[in-house]
């Protein structure tokens, strides 16, 4: 089930964490982007770039659920108590 079929209700502590983590990264890149404007605008993407960008996002063999992703920090000790340890490092 994708976590936007769920009811707040029902998803985890571990799910709302990475949502509030994805909506503050989003928030602020548009803010940045704002501030300092796009430093890519007016550029033209290469062919050969838009094919590979193409064929990336219709591969879905090599993505990785996010779970195992939070499995796989946890190993590293990367994540503590729901969160990215990064301040450690």
């Amino acid at each position: 089930m994708d976590i936007m079929d769920k009811n707040i209700s029902d998803i985890t502590v571990r799910e709302l964490v990475a949502i509030l983590i994805d909506l503050i990264e989003t928030k602020i890149d548009r803010r940045f982007e704002l501030i300092c404007g796009d430093p890519d605008a007016g550029l033209e993407i290469k062919e050969e770039l838009r094919a590979e960008l193409l064929s990336c996002l219709q591969d879905r063999s090599d993505r990785v659920p996010h779970e195992e992703v939070i499995k796989e920090l946890e190993k590293l000790d990367l994540v503590e108590e729901g969160h990215l340890a990064v301040e450690k490092y």
